[in-house]
Protein backbone atom coordinates (compact mmCIF):
# COMPACT_ATOMS: atom_id res chain seq x y z
CA UNK A 1 0.00 0.00 0.00
CA UNK A 2 0.92 3.41 -0.55
CA UNK A 3 1.22 5.61 2.80
CA UNK A 4 0.29 9.27 2.69
CA UNK A 5 1.09 11.80 5.58
CA UNK A 6 0.52 15.64 5.47
CA UNK A 7 -2.34 18.13 5.58
CA UNK A 8 -6.00 16.74 4.99
CA UNK A 9 -7.02 18.87 1.95
CA UNK A 10 -3.47 17.46 0.26
CA UNK A 11 -4.01 14.04 1.03
CA UNK A 12 -7.30 13.96 -0.10
CA UNK A 13 -6.04 15.33 -2.93
CA UNK A 14 -3.09 12.76 -3.88
CA UNK A 15 -5.64 10.26 -2.60
CA UNK A 16 -7.76 11.06 -5.37
CA UNK A 17 -5.22 11.59 -8.50
CA UNK A 18 -3.60 7.93 -6.75
CA UNK A 19 -6.87 6.16 -7.11
CA UNK A 20 -7.40 7.16 -10.20
CA UNK A 21 -3.89 6.45 -11.98
CA UNK A 22 -3.80 3.24 -10.49
CA UNK A 23 -7.25 2.49 -12.05
CA UNK A 24 -5.83 3.39 -15.31
CA UNK A 25 -7.16 6.00 -15.53
CA UNK A 26 -5.21 9.32 -16.30
CA UNK A 27 -5.23 12.04 -13.55
CA UNK A 28 -2.97 14.89 -13.56
CA UNK A 29 -3.46 18.65 -12.44
CA UNK A 30 -1.79 22.13 -13.69
CA UNK A 31 -0.63 24.81 -10.95
CA UNK A 32 -1.38 28.05 -11.78
CA UNK A 33 -0.73 31.35 -10.32
CA UNK A 34 -3.64 32.93 -7.78
CA UNK A 35 -5.50 35.46 -10.02
CA UNK A 36 -4.44 34.56 -13.16
CA UNK A 37 -8.05 34.81 -14.66
CA UNK A 38 -8.78 38.01 -12.20
CA UNK A 39 -6.64 39.58 -14.94
CA UNK A 40 -8.69 38.88 -18.37
CA UNK A 41 -11.71 40.86 -19.51
CA UNK A 42 -14.94 39.30 -19.68
CA UNK A 43 -15.08 38.64 -23.33
CA UNK A 44 -11.06 37.49 -23.31
CA UNK A 45 -12.53 35.05 -20.29
CA UNK A 46 -15.61 34.13 -22.67
CA UNK A 47 -12.57 33.06 -25.53
CA UNK A 48 -11.03 30.97 -23.19
CA UNK A 49 -14.05 29.52 -22.27
CA UNK A 50 -14.65 28.87 -26.05
CA UNK A 51 -10.91 27.86 -26.13
CA UNK A 52 -11.25 25.06 -23.13
CA UNK A 53 -14.65 23.55 -24.53
CA UNK A 54 -13.10 22.97 -27.84
CA UNK A 55 -10.01 21.74 -26.27
CA UNK A 56 -11.91 18.76 -24.17
CA UNK A 57 -13.74 18.10 -26.67
CA UNK A 58 -10.85 17.52 -29.23
CA UNK A 59 -8.85 15.87 -26.65
CA UNK A 60 -11.40 13.58 -25.03
CA UNK A 61 -10.28 14.87 -21.66
CA UNK A 62 -12.12 16.78 -18.63
CA UNK A 63 -10.74 19.92 -17.87
CA UNK A 64 -12.00 21.69 -14.72
CA UNK A 65 -10.80 24.82 -13.14
CA UNK A 66 -13.05 25.89 -10.41
CA UNK A 67 -13.56 29.70 -10.50
CA UNK A 68 -11.14 31.49 -8.36
CA UNK A 69 -8.82 28.49 -8.66
CA UNK A 70 -5.60 28.84 -8.86
CA UNK A 71 -4.94 25.03 -10.73
CA UNK A 72 -6.54 22.89 -13.34
CA UNK A 73 -7.58 19.07 -13.56
CA UNK A 74 -7.71 16.58 -16.06
CA UNK A 75 -9.45 13.54 -16.29
CA UNK A 76 -10.18 11.02 -18.36
CA UNK A 77 -7.22 8.06 -19.95
CA UNK A 78 -3.73 8.69 -19.62
CA UNK A 79 -2.85 9.32 -23.33
CA UNK A 80 -5.61 12.02 -23.77
CA UNK A 81 -5.08 13.56 -20.21
CA UNK A 82 -1.22 13.91 -21.27
CA UNK A 83 -2.34 15.77 -24.78
CA UNK A 84 -5.00 18.01 -22.48
CA UNK A 85 -2.33 19.23 -20.24
CA UNK A 86 0.32 20.39 -22.77
CA UNK A 87 -2.32 21.76 -24.59
CA UNK A 88 -3.97 23.74 -22.06
CA UNK A 89 -0.24 24.75 -21.37
CA UNK A 90 0.21 26.46 -25.08
CA UNK A 91 -3.33 27.85 -24.38
CA UNK A 92 -2.51 29.56 -20.91
CA UNK A 93 0.70 31.14 -22.65
CA UNK A 94 -1.12 32.67 -25.51
CA UNK A 95 -3.51 34.49 -23.26
CA UNK A 96 -0.68 34.84 -20.68
CA UNK A 97 2.57 35.10 -22.86
CA UNK A 98 4.02 37.13 -19.52
CA UNK A 99 2.66 34.91 -17.14
CA UNK A 100 2.63 31.72 -18.44
CA UNK A 101 5.34 29.28 -20.54
CA UNK A 102 6.65 26.18 -20.58
CA UNK A 103 10.84 25.59 -21.53
CA UNK A 104 11.07 21.95 -23.22
CA UNK A 105 14.28 20.68 -21.64
CA UNK A 106 16.72 17.79 -23.49
CA UNK A 107 15.37 14.54 -21.75
CA UNK A 108 18.92 14.09 -20.19
CA UNK A 109 19.33 17.14 -18.46
CA UNK A 110 15.79 16.72 -16.20
CA UNK A 111 17.54 15.52 -13.17
CA UNK A 112 20.45 17.93 -13.15
CA UNK A 113 17.61 21.01 -13.69
CA UNK A 114 15.71 19.48 -10.67
CA UNK A 115 18.49 19.45 -9.04
CA UNK A 116 19.66 16.64 -6.06
CA UNK A 117 16.66 15.81 -3.73
CA UNK A 118 14.64 18.51 -6.45
CA UNK A 119 16.53 21.26 -4.31
CA UNK A 120 16.70 23.63 -7.03
CA UNK A 121 13.16 23.52 -8.37
CA UNK A 122 12.67 24.21 -4.85
CA UNK A 123 14.67 27.81 -5.44
CA UNK A 124 13.40 28.05 -8.92
CA UNK A 125 9.70 28.22 -6.85
CA UNK A 126 11.73 31.01 -4.62
CA UNK A 127 11.67 33.78 -7.08
CA UNK A 128 7.88 33.56 -7.05
CA UNK A 129 6.42 31.81 -9.86
CA UNK A 130 4.96 28.37 -9.66
CA UNK A 131 7.09 25.75 -11.15
CA UNK A 132 6.10 21.89 -12.42
CA UNK A 133 8.52 20.13 -14.22
CA UNK A 134 7.23 17.36 -15.90
CA UNK A 135 9.84 14.19 -16.42
CA UNK A 136 8.54 12.27 -18.81
CA UNK A 137 7.66 14.72 -21.26
CA UNK A 138 10.77 16.43 -20.25
CA UNK A 139 9.12 19.72 -19.77
CA UNK A 140 9.32 23.21 -17.06
CA UNK A 141 5.82 24.91 -16.43
CA UNK A 142 6.11 28.35 -15.18
CA UNK A 143 3.23 30.27 -14.21
CA UNK A 144 3.84 33.91 -12.23
CA UNK A 145 4.54 37.56 -12.28
CA UNK A 146 6.39 38.40 -15.49
CA UNK A 147 9.09 39.51 -13.80
CA UNK A 148 9.58 36.23 -11.87
CA UNK A 149 8.80 33.84 -15.09
CA UNK A 150 11.30 35.90 -16.78
CA UNK A 151 13.80 35.22 -14.00
CA UNK A 152 13.00 31.37 -13.71
CA UNK A 153 13.69 31.37 -17.86
CA UNK A 154 17.22 33.44 -17.47
CA UNK A 155 17.97 30.77 -14.60
CA UNK A 156 16.78 27.45 -16.67
CA UNK A 157 18.87 28.93 -19.74
CA UNK A 158 22.21 29.03 -17.40
CA UNK A 159 21.74 25.55 -16.13
CA UNK A 160 21.27 24.46 -19.45
CA UNK A 161 24.37 26.14 -21.00
CA UNK A 162 26.36 25.23 -17.86
CA UNK A 163 24.63 21.24 -18.77
CA UNK A 164 25.98 21.31 -22.14
CA UNK A 165 29.64 22.51 -20.83
CA UNK A 166 29.65 19.62 -18.82
CA UNK A 167 27.84 16.89 -20.21
CA UNK A 168 28.11 15.01 -23.35
CA UNK A 169 25.53 12.49 -24.91
CA UNK A 170 27.01 9.58 -27.21
CA UNK A 171 24.37 7.75 -28.91
CA UNK A 172 26.17 3.72 -29.25
CA UNK A 173 24.64 1.72 -32.32
CA UNK A 174 25.03 -1.32 -30.93
CA UNK A 175 25.96 -2.86 -27.52
CA UNK A 176 28.91 -4.64 -28.91
CA UNK A 177 29.97 -0.78 -29.05
CA UNK A 178 29.34 -0.11 -25.26
CA UNK A 179 31.10 -3.32 -24.81
CA UNK A 180 34.26 -2.33 -26.88
CA UNK A 181 34.66 0.80 -24.33
CA UNK A 182 33.55 -0.33 -20.82
CA UNK A 183 34.03 -4.07 -21.47
CA UNK A 184 32.23 -7.46 -21.67
CA UNK A 185 32.72 -7.06 -17.45
CA UNK A 186 31.08 -3.58 -16.84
Amino acid sequence: GIRLTGLAGAIQEAKTLIERRSSGEGAEFLSMMPGLFSKMSPKMYGDFQRDLGFLMQNSGAQVDIAEGSNRADFRGGPDEVRHAKAELQKILHFYFPQECDTIELPPESVDWIAGEDDRELMRLQSAGAVIALDRAAATLWMCGQPRSVEQVRNRIRNSLQRWDREHAVINLHTRDSAFAIIGRGG
